[in-house]
């Protein structure tokens, strides 16, 4: 008798393991749908959407967007999206805020704090490129007959 004791007290134990790995299991998912790839200095908006999608077995009814972070400005909106069921796909919007005055490379990630897989997480990566200064014609014009900096 102990052993179909220990037999069943073995397979209820299994049986509890798997159903509390199905249950774990990652299921949120981010993807982009419109993200830029650069703009130029001077922009103080970059507005990114994407998808949000729940694959799992487990209806969300907590989740937090506060693990998202950017190594320039910082996110002024994100989504105030708190609950997501099963099968559920939302459409979703958040903006960073940079220094108009940025040049260089701004890596962010829009995060799930609520989350641990890395699928939870969408990592941006913006280019900022530096605007060059229009020539007025009558400069190029000057400069071509060789009288740079004389204009009458």
């Amino acid at each position: 008798m102990s052993l179909k004791s220990f037999s069943l007290f073995a397979l209820s134990i299994f049986a509890l393991v798997f159903v509390m790995g199905i249950g774990s299991a990652a299921s949120l998912n981010l993807v982009a749908v419109s993200v830029p790839t650069s703009v130029n200095q001077g922009t103080t908006l970059i507005t990114v959407t994407f998808n949000v999608s729940n694959g799992g077995v487990t209806n969300y009814t907590a989740l937090n967007w506060s693990g998202s972070s950017s190594n320039v400005g910082s996110w002024t909106t994100l989504p105030t999206l708190t609950i997501l069921n099963v099968s559920e796909m939302k459409t979703l919007s958040a903006t960073l805020t940079i220094p108009s005055t940025f040049v260089g490379n701004i890596n962010s990630t829009i995060d799930l704090k609520s989350e641990t897989n890395a699928q939870a997480q969408l990592p941006i990566n913006i280019a900022v490129n530096p605007v060059s200064a229009s020539i007025p014609p009558e400069v190029s014009s000057c400069t071509s007959l060789g009288n740079p900096g004389k204009l009458n």
